[in-house]
């Protein structure tokens, strides 16, 4: 169980509410909570604690720092804005950090994007992977879990957190739980998925029996 967090600060009761807000609009908001969390000590060290959020205090906790990455000030930023814009919905008198005021790339990830050939190298690379004593399903579980990544477009969570009972190997249909944004989706194989997930099951079956019957030795 995770440790729940405090917030103590002059602000903290308002920045619980906001977290709580925003998780009951659907979203986990795990990451959100603890940016939160992190302003909320920010205020707690402060030598006066406001009572609301002043422009000073915000301009203060988004400044850049020493080494920091722009793209990481901008988490601040977007939460500075949108607590602020939270406060005011709720009649509180609270400076709203404005739009342009930072000439921040938030996002400046290139994506690679595989051909064909390129997916196809991928998966061939890791259905040669050799047996490793120290992880004995290696070779048969990553083979299996690229083909659902890039067949059924899953994220690498979704296809670490599959169990048995979320895979029908009769219908072809796969039950995603818990996804983005809280929700479930069912998600369809291929025909030529389908057959190699069957072949899977009964590899990872008999690797099972395999052990049993070495431990009882």
């Amino acid at each position: 169980m995770k440790n729940k967090l405090i917030f103590s600060s002059s602000l903290g009761s308002l920045l619980k509410q906001f977290v709580e807000h925003n998780k009951m609009r659907g979203y986990k908001y795990e990451s959100g909570e603890y940016a939160a969390h992190r302003f909320d000590v920010f205020v707690a060290a402060s030598q006066v604690e406001p009572s609301t959020l002043t422009k000073e205090l915000v301009e203060s906790y988004i400044a850049l720092r020493p080494g920091e990455k722009p793209s990481t000030q901008s988490h601040r930023i977007s939460l500075m804005r949108c607590f602020g814009k939270y406060l005011v919905r709720c009649s509180f008198d609270a400076y709203v950090l404005p739009y342009g005021m930072s000439s921040v790339v938030k996002y400046g990830f290139v994506p690679h994007v595989f051909s064909s050939n390129d997916v196809a190298r991928v998966i061939s690379a890791a259905d040669s992977l050799p047996y490793h004593a120290n992880s004995p399903k290696r070779h048969i579980v990553i083979p299996m879990m690229l083909r659902l990544i890039y067949g059924c477009g899953l994220r690498l969570s979704e296809a670490i957190n599959l169990n048995i009972e979320n895979v029908d190997i009769n219908t072809g249909v796969i039950f995603v739980r818990a996804t983005k944004f809280n929700k479930d989706r069912y998600v369809p194989m291929a025909f030529s998925l389908l057959g190699k997930c069957r072949i899977y099951a009964t590899k990872i079956l008999a690797s099972n029996i395999k052990a049993l019957f070495k431990n009882n030795l």
